[in-house]
């Protein structure tokens, strides 16, 4: 994994479980869910750290039943919005 100079935003990642790739999300998809949560439970929220685990283009079709398995297991916890 290369290292980033910390900055003023922070990054989180999206890590291939196939071959260790690891890609950086460029936006923080959290920042208006961390407000709404601060003011849901009247918390101070000092930060928060997202990564995704997955399987990238180039070993999707090799670990084709993972994702199968993933995709249920997301379904079986409720985890799946679709």
């Amino acid at each position: 994994m290369s290292y980033e100079f910390k900055r003023l935003s922070h990054k989180h990642y999206l890590f291939c479980l196939g071959c260790n790739k690891v890609l950086a999300i460029n936006r923080c998809p959290l920042g208006n869910y961390e407000e709404s949560l601060a003011k849901e439970t009247n918390y101070i929220i000092s930060g928060h750290k997202l990564d995704i685990y997955g399987y990238c283009p180039k070993c999707r079709e090799k670990y084709a039943h993972k994702e199968e398995t993933c995709v249920k297991k997301r379904q079986r916890h409720g985890w799946d919005q679709s």
